[in-house]
């Protein structure tokens, strides 16, 4: 009899090894915790099991090699410059970055929130400072990263919606959907550890907005996350990022990153290497009347160089920029399509991307006065001042009238009789920031173009 015990508790303490685990608040972050993390590279192995999973399943990633590493360092937030904004116990920070920017806005001291309860671990803001005062930002909708206990089989959702605004300046929205399924439980292996793990596959379905002024460009942005979650590690043992294509099914793979011990490796593969994508303010301009800027997609540091590059080379950079600025601004001098590509780099790495055939220059559908009188206004977007040249062959007169987006009336101004020549007014544009409307009437024909400011 004593030897069958024996047997049973034997055969028990074998089952308990492979048996599926429980997360639960306590495997989280909580505040004072420094926790290291490897950035991995895509091998071919990698890439052909990191999407399988089971039950009892074994997940074998021991032959990763680090290529960069980073700490994430969670703090209470009485320690950090937004204590008075995100009080309480079980509330801290994560400092994300020391400077980033968008535009010609810089911010430093980057923070987000996050709050952790028995329930629920979740995102409820971000601090950040803009020339040297705190800015906090609260989310509208938390986002519930995730929900407790988590077991196998499990399957939530939540919503969420987040602005960051400076008020008038600019802001970035970003709200959607986070859906978590837990679709596999065993072991997992890496260069750091063995131990149980369940697998949470999580779906991100967002629309990102960015506003200046009056403008306000949207994009979708779907992203994908395979983590394996352990007991007490309190960061995920791996964790696979990347886009996701609801159309097709396909994932793509952007970023793999692993609890680790401290490692000799440089940072060119950092989290915080730039990203390469971009979007203009316009992709269909009409030539030599709207002005298009780009804008790089980044957490942009200070210390980002940029290299854009347009062809075919009909198109003049304005208003002071060139092609290294963070945000060139352009005219395009004749039609077509045109190719626009970013080369970015900063000290954690370097990012490429070309997009073909990206803008489309056509010609406005009131060009006449740009043909038969070269009328032009610059610069667009609008300074303190506002000019408008134009050349005339015979005397005419001319009458120039400007309207806010509303329909107000702003000004009005006749030039009766003007002799043959070159001509040039300035306007003063004492107007707030916002898209407006000027007129242009020479002899009968009439134009319309709407600058911004």
């Amino acid at each position: 009899m004593k030897r069958i015990l024996l047997c049973l508790a034997f055969l028990g303490f074998i089952q308990g090894l492979s048996a599926q685990i429980t997360i639960t608040s306590n495997d989280l972050p909580s505040a004072n915790d420094t926790l290291r993390f490897s950035i991995g590279s895509f091998d071919t192995l990698t890439l052909s099991i990191f999407e399988n999973s089971d039950t009892n399943y074994l997940w074998d990633f021991s032959h990763l090699v680090a290529e960069g590493q980073d700490v994430a360092s969670y703090k209470s937030s009485l320690q950090t410059p937004y204590a008075f904004f995100f009080l309480g116990l079980n509330r801290y920070g994560l400092e994300v970055i020391d400077t980033i920017g968008f535009g010609n806005f810089q911010f430093t001291d980057v923070y987000d929130f996050y709050r952790k309860t028995s329930t629920v671990f979740e995102a409820e803001g971000r601090g950040l400072k803009y020339q040297g005062l705190p800015v906090p930002s609260y989310y509208a909708d938390n986002d519930e990263i995730y929900q407790f206990p988590l077991d196998y089989g499990d399957l939530d959702s939540s919503t969420f919606d987040f602005t960051t605004s400076l008020g008038f300046l600019a802001s970035y929205q970003t709200s959607g959907q986070r859906i978590n399924r837990v679709d596999g439980w065993g072991e997992i292996r890496t260069p750091y550890d063995t131990v149980q793990c369940i697998r949470v596959v999580t779906d991100i379905i967002a629309t990102d907005s960015v506003s200046l002024g009056i403008l306000t460009f949207g994009f979708p942005n779907v992203t994908r996350e395979y983590k394996w979650l352990a007991n007490g590690e309190r960061f995920p043992m791996l964790e696979i990022s990347g886009d996701y294509d609801w159309s097709d099914s396909t994932f793509t793979p952007n970023e793999i990153r692993y609890r680790d011990n401290y490692r000799a490796v440089s940072n060119s593969n950092s989290i915080f290497a730039p990203n390469g994508d971009f979007f203009a303010s316009t992709t269909t301009p009409d030539m030599s009347v709207d002005t298009v800027t780009l804008f790089p997609l980044t957490l942009t540091h200070s210390s980002n160089n940029y290299t854009w590059n347009i062809t075919p080379n009909t198109y003049s950079y304005v208003n002071g920029t060139y092609n290294g600025s963070q945000n060139p601004q352009v005219v395009f001098n004749a039609t077509g399509d045109y190719d626009v590509s970013l080369n970015i780099s900063n000290n954690f790495g370097t990012a490429d991307t070309l997009k073909i055939d990206y803008i489309t220059v056509g010609v406005s559908s009131t060009n006449e006065l740009t043909t038969q009188f070269g009328l032009h206004l610059f610069p667009n977007p609008v300074g303190n001042l506002l000019n408008i040249t134009y050349t005339l062959k015979a005397k005419k007169t001319v009458r120039l009238t400007i309207f806010d987006a509303t329909g107000k009336l702003l000004y009005t101004d006749n030039f009766n009789n003007r002799l043959s020549g070159s001509h040039q007014h300035q306007i003063a544009f004492d107007y707030p920031k916002g898209a407006y409307f000027v007129n242009v009437w020479i002899g009968e024909q009439q134009q319309t173009y709407k600058v911004v400011k």
